[in-house]
């Protein structure tokens, strides 16, 4: 049985640039994963994933790649980021460190707000200073873990959709930055492009399972 009940705080946006985005489940003590998979599979958390991801991009480290069931999600534009691994998928590019995926971003999707930094922690350690919001659930409960979400002490709860799932109680938070973030500007990167050519393939949606 799910039961949800929504809740929204009154606080001001901070400046930025409405693009990145991190979205993630992590139990109380903000553990990700062990072992390479996630610790919880809550149908409401999956269900928001998809709702809020779908049509957008969604970058990922080769580890969480490797550990969606289906491959690529459907419906979505799917990056990965790997120094040193190829992808024999048609549905996912490859970009090779950070400055080629921003320059990425900056020519194929300045003007779209649904980026998405999916996992995994090495991802979100790298990239939270880049984003402007987290979508983060928080199951009231506690998992062996090996892998953990960064500190999210300069964030704040804007809105807040609480539930239960199978005895499990969580929230799914929607997270603004207290202070304005200033560590990347897109709009005065624009000279990564010169120096940072990835190719752009267009790809047809995949038609696997949803997630």
């Amino acid at each position: 049985m799910i039961e949800l009940n929504n809740k929204r705080s009154k606080i001001s946006k901070t400046k930025g640039s409405e693009i990145l985005k991190i979205i993630a489940c992590v139990d109380k003590a903000m553990g990700l994963g062990y072992k390479n998979q996630l610790l919880y599979h809550i149908k409401a958390d999956m269900e928001h994933f998809k709702r809020v991801t779908m049509g957008g991009t969604v970058v990922m480290g080769y580890n969480t790649y490797l550990s969606l069931p289906n491959g690529a999600l459907p419906y979505r534009n799917n990056v990965v980021l790997s120094r040193n691994h190829d992808i024999n998928d048609s549905n996912v590019t490859v970009i090779r460190n950070k400055k080629d995926l921003m320059a990425y971003f900056i020519r194929e999707y300045l003007d779209v707000d649904s980026v998405w930094i999916i996992g995994g922690a090495s991802m979100y350690e790298q990239f939270i200073d880049d984003c402007d919001k987290i979508y983060l659930t928080v199951v009231d409960d506690l998992k062996k873990a090996d892998a953990f979400f960064p500190p999210i002490d300069d964030w704040v709860t804007v809105h807040e959709t609480k539930g239960r799932e199978n005895g499990l109680k969580f929230s799914i938070k929607e997270l603004m930055r207290r202070r304005t973030r200033s560590v990347f500007d897109f709009s005065s990167a624009k000279e990564l492009l010169p120096k940072f050519h990835v190719p752009f393939v267009h790809k047809e949606p995949c038609l696997t399972a949803f997630r």
